[in-house]
């Protein structure tokens, strides 16, 4: 009996040995470019506004351990993920336009370290305003983060916005509610919009 279970540890370890081997060796440049040593593509890690909703199977592993992931129905030739779902892209700087056509905005609030979504929106059903939350962002008045230091935020919702086109990825803002009014803005505040009191009142809710 004890043979057995020596023999059956032994065969797990060679088993989880086997599947680390299989792993690509991933290394880190100083310029912060994640090289596959197999592949030897090179992944730029991108703005903390992208992030993956999910991870898929495991690509790398760095030399501390940190394990690097496929985005499920993405290309792992392009797209790489870690444990916290930032997002590498080895063809340069990802922008919200290389997402392709915004169809899906959600509206989170956060429990805990967790985003729980609490309304979405579908292009197939609210073009309109979808496309009205997009050109808000993109065409609209930077503000800067002039407008939170004067002003205190009394509620904020993350806003993840979305493209079929590019699935299990997200360009992830903020819904920040002032005195002043409603505003879209980055997780650093730097670029700030002012956002319409009917387009807030739909995320929020109440429209």
């Amino acid at each position: 009996m004890k043979r057995l279970g020596l023999l059956l540890v032994l065969c797990l370890a060679l088993l989880l040995s086997a599947c680390a081997d299989e792993l690509h060796p991933m290394t880190l440049t100083a310029e912060g470019d994640l090289v596959d040593g197999e592949s030897g593509i090179a992944y730029r890690e991108q703005d903390v506004c992208f992030e993956a909703s999910r991870a898929g199977d495991e690509v790398g592993v760095l030399a501390d351990g940190d394990v690097l992931y496929a985005i499920p129905d993405l290309d792992q030739g392009l797209f790489l993920t870690d444990a916290y779902g930032t997002v590498y892209y080895a063809n340069g700087e990802l922008t919200l336009s290389a997402l392709g056509t915004v169809d899906t905005v959600l509206v989170c609030r956060v429990v805990g370290e967790m985003d729980e979504v609490v309304r979405r929106l579908y292009a197939r059903d609210d073009a309109a305003h979808v496309a009205a939350i997009c050109a808000a962002w993109e065409n609209g008045e930077d503000l800067g983060s002039d407008v939170f230091l004067l002003e205190e935020v009394t509620a904020y919702y993350p806003v993840k916005l979305g493209s079929s086109t590019c699935p299990n990825l997200y360009y992830a803002i903020e819904l920040r509610f002032a005195e002043s009014g409603a505003y879209l803005t980055d997780k650093y505040g730097k670029h700030t919009v002012k956002l319409e009191d009917t387009l807030a009142a739909l995320l929020r809710g109440e429209g």
